[in-house]
């Protein structure tokens, strides 16, 4: 420790001390920055990475979802989703975080054949009370060109 100056005020910072000083302040500032970011700005209520899980009714809920393909030659086929994602993603999906549900409607349309995908989620509270059924769907964007260019 420094002893104080002649005059009794205590000693000038240093360069190390400020900039150690500086690099504490800028890893505090980061390290709430999203936690922030999450309250403060216009977040997807699914989106639970900081909430009190313990004391989230959300996580309780109980949901299924079940994901069609329309094809392009007018069948439909389901999509298993425990072959289509890994289990966390999937359960991502049952609980409809929305860029989860985004990626996985923009992946299924991808593959050529598909025309459009419908995702349906139904959930119950841990109350027992229903939750409305969501429906997520997708026209696939070269069918969705085709079937505009024929309706006109």
């Amino acid at each position: 420790m420094s002893s104080p100056t002649p005059d009794g005020a205590p000693p000038r910072a240093g360069w190390p001390r400020l900039a150690a000083t500086a690099a504490i302040v800028i890893l505090l500032g980061l390290q709430l920055a999203g936690p922030l970011h999450y309250y403060a700005g216009g977040r997807d209520p699914s989106d639970e990475r900081f909430a009190w899980r313990m004391f989230s009714a959300r996580r309780a809920w109980q949901c299924q979802a079940v994901a069609v393909e329309r094809l392009e030659t007018g069948a439909a086929r389901q999509v298993r989703l425990g072959r289509a994602l890994h289990p966390a993603w999937a359960g991502a999906l049952r609980l409809g975080r929305t860029p989860v549900v985004d990626a996985f409607l923009t992946d299924r349309c991808d593959a050529p054949e598909v025309v459009s995908v419908e995702l349906k989620r139904k959930c119950v509270r841990a109350d027992g009370e229903q939750v409305p059924l969501v429906v997520h769907a997708r026209a696939c964007a070269p069918w969705a060109d085709r079937l505009a260019e024929a309706s006109r």
